[in-house]
């Protein structure tokens, strides 16, 4: 019988305009990183643009990262 075991990382965030932006976390190690500040400021105004939505906050993207693929 198998059974997968996981880990849980818990990471306290408390959003200001130095740290908010997207950043991205990898499901298996765990690993959270900002985004490339183009690349982000990019998804952030388009989805200001497109959604009429203004995100003022960090969100966090989940895969896998380099290392771990």
């Amino acid at each position: 019988m198998h059974t997968e075991q996981r880990e849980t990382f818990y990471s306290y965030a408390c959003p200001t305009d130095q740290n908010a932006g997207l950043y991205l976390r990898c499901k298996i190690c765990g690993q959270l990183q900002p985004m490339q500040t183009e690349c982000s400021e990019q998804i952030v105004k388009q989805i200001k643009e497109q959604e009429h939505f203004a995100v003022d906050a960090s969100m966090i993207l989940e895969g896998v990262c380099q290392d771990c693929q």
